[in-house]
């Protein structure tokens, strides 16, 4: 632990004297800071690595490998939003056309950074991006550029065309391991895309025959790894009991438990998978009234966190927690209790996905603190006997520890409002979707309105990914980024409303917080002018009185509905908390009685800003 701290200690002193004295930092530097730093957890990573402020001076190859290890650290902290920013910018600088494997499960990371976050069409647009890069020699890249297509297919409710990516995986599987029977990693790649036919021969294809005989040869094999024995068990398993046949479920449920048991306890995920083979056997135990020994798995399930693990699998355990007080009761007994233990998880979900960088910040620096506490007092235990040399040399350090210490509470707080900033940037998938539909539509039908939607909708992503780099942006910039929603948004509803922008702030430089004002503008054209039967009309201005910065949004649309949440409340909400801790103000919603039409709605709030900011 002490040699880990050293370490850290060591990597925050160089860099800050190389940056410092502004010296560009060269590969070998680098690769030097990076061997030192494999021992360390995840958020030191993070916080070491961000400490290079410059890294322009440094060849591409170079950089691929600073931006790999920093999203990595990132997705060991489960920060998925700035993992990706880091495997985008890994991808940039990558030589086309792909024909390495290492860099075709970059795309496959990032993949899989969007599946996890639910967003379907960033899946389907780095999967074309992989495909138009990959070399058609690679043949291990087309394994993983089918898988992908498989998967994307499988999404959108394509089985045929699943099938057939699946087809060409197996296909050039076969080639790879005839080509090496000694490989494997390639044998074991072709039984889990054997896996992956039964799954869609049986659930899609309606083929339970060529399923059950696929699953079958599987079972044959002596040398199954951990990881294909227990999704061969598990998904066996599940068919099984759609079939009727609860006992060989339970047989193959628990068989698949017992390969679980010997995956990798460090592996991405191993607790939800456990936790999925518990859930099973508690639920046919339950089907098969052997209620006692579905208490115990559920029992384990409790002590293993239900908290800890993905919502839907939280949904099911609580679900057969309560079956199994009905069914075993033949009473609701603890049904409220149980409801209510569902209907908070849910609601705490959104906020614990924002809150935990927070929460992991927090527990990291008092760590540190308490850490670097005992490394002082031991070494002044060691050094008392000194001469004053030696003591002026402690003090020395103490002084470095306070310097490091506050650039990293500094450094925290700038993760702090990335965090808020990419939170911010975030743009309604379904909007995104619809835009996209609209797009497609429109080039068939008028290609020059559908041009001129796309340079909107492309200038429109440009501007948001651009504002989210940053802290606070130009006002001028933030305004320009709104137009250019608005105008979209007429471009899709055509007739629908006009707007209106009064900026009536002086010519002083401005910046601002970006992505602040956009989600109350989508609320009006969503929401408000959502069913309305006139024109809406939107109106936003900006003020500056006594140097504070105002922002009114005024609507006439259909006004506050009660009990109607819009799917940006949370975000919202969020919004307004930054607001009231950068301002110590509150955001105003409240209805539009002024407006021609007596309905709709205003909202009010100051904005924080920063003049001349260099940020």
């Amino acid at each position: 632990m002490y040699k880990k701290l050293f370490i850290l200690l060591s990597i925050c002193i160089y860099t800050s004297c190389s940056h410092s004295k502004k010296e560009p930092l060269h590969s070998a530097k680098l690769t030097t800071i990076l061997s030192q730093i494999d021992s360390l957890p995840a958020i030191d990573r993070i916080y070491a690595l961000r400490n290079f402020k410059d890294i322009s001076s440094l060849p591409d190859s170079t950089k691929t490998i600073y931006y790999d290890y920093l999203a990595n650290a990132y997705v060991t902290e489960k920060k998925y939003d700035s993992a990706i920013v880091f495997f985008q910018k890994e991808l940039t600088h990558i030589k086309q056309p792909i024909d390495t494997e290492k860099e075709a499960v970059l795309y496959y990371k990032l993949w899989d950074l969007y599946r996890i976050k639910g967003e379907l069409g960033n899946q389907i647009a780095i999967t074309t991006d992989f495909e138009e890069q990959l070399s058609p020699s690679l043949d291990i890249g087309l394994v993983h550029l089918n898988y992908l297509k498989q998967s994307n297919n499988e999404a959108n409710g394509n089985y045929k065309e699943a099938s057939n990516n699946n087809i060409l995986r197996i296909k050039v599987l076969k080639k790879l391991v005839d080509k090496d029977s000694t490989n494997s990693l390639f044998k074991e790649r072709l039984r889990l895309a054997l896996l992956d036919k039964a799954h869609i021969t049986y659930l899609y294809l309606r083929d339970k025959k060529q399923s059950f005989a696929t699953l079958d040869s599987l079972i044959t094999i002596k040398d199954l790894t951990p990881n294909t024995a227990q999704l061969l068990y598990t998904n066996y398993g599940v068919y099984q009991y759609h079939e009727g046949d609860k006992e060989k479920s339970l047989s193959l449920y628990k068989k698949g438990v017992s390969a679980m048991k010997m995956l990798d306890k460090n592996a991405f995920d191993v607790p939800n998978t456990i936790a999925v083979g518990y859930a099973n056997i508690a639920e046919v135990l339950i089907d098969l009234k052997q209620f006692e020994s579905a208490k115990k798995y559920l029992d384990t399930l409790a002590t293993m966190g239900i908290h800890t693990l993905e919502e839907s699998l939280q949904r099911n355990i609580l679900k057969y927690q309560l079956r199994l007080q009905i069914d075993s009761e033949g009473r609701y007994g603890n049904t409220t209790a149980l409801l209510d233990t569902l209907s908070k998880y849910q609601d705490q979900a959104y906020r614990k996905k924002f809150s935990k960088e927070l929460v992991s910040l927090t527990a990291a620096k008092e760590k540190q603190q308490e850490l670097s506490l005992k490394n002082q007092q031991a070494e002044f235990e060691k050094r008392r006997f000194k001469t004053i040399t030696w003591s002026i040399g402690i003090l020395s350090i103490i002084a470095i520890f306070v310097f490091v210490w506050f650039r990293r509470y500094r450094e925290q707080q700038k993760e702090l409002l990335m965090q808020q900033r990419l939170l911010r940037a975030q743009m309604n998938p379904h909007f995104t979707f619809n835009a996209l539909y609209s797009i497609q539509s429109l080039i068939k039908t008028d290609s020059v309105l559908a041009i001129k939607y796309l340079n909107h909708f492309s200038k429109l992503l440009r501007s948001v990914l651009e504002n989210s780099m940053a802290n606070y942006v130009p006002i001028e910039d933030e305004l320009q980024s709104i137009v250019e929603y608005i105008e979209l948004q007429q471009l899709r509803f055509p007739k629908r409303f006009t707007y209106s922008i009064q900026n009536e702030l002086p010519e002083d430089c401005i910046d601002i917080p970006s992505m602040l004002i956009q989600p109350f503008v989508e609320n009006a054209i969503e929401h408000g002018f959502a069913d309305i039967t006139y024109e809406g009309v939107l109106l936003i201005t900006l003020s500056r009185k006594h140097k504070k910065l105002f922002c009114i949004i005024e609507d006439n649309g259909s006004g506050i509905q009660e009990g109607n949440r819009s799917k940006k409340s949370a975000s919202i909400q969020l919004i307004k908390d930054f607001i009231s801790k950068k301002t110590k103000t509150a955001v105003t919603i409240q209805a539009n009685t002024a407006s021609s039409s007596k309905t709709g709605v205003i909202v009010m709030f100051q904005l924080p800003y920063k003049l001349y900011t260099n940020d």
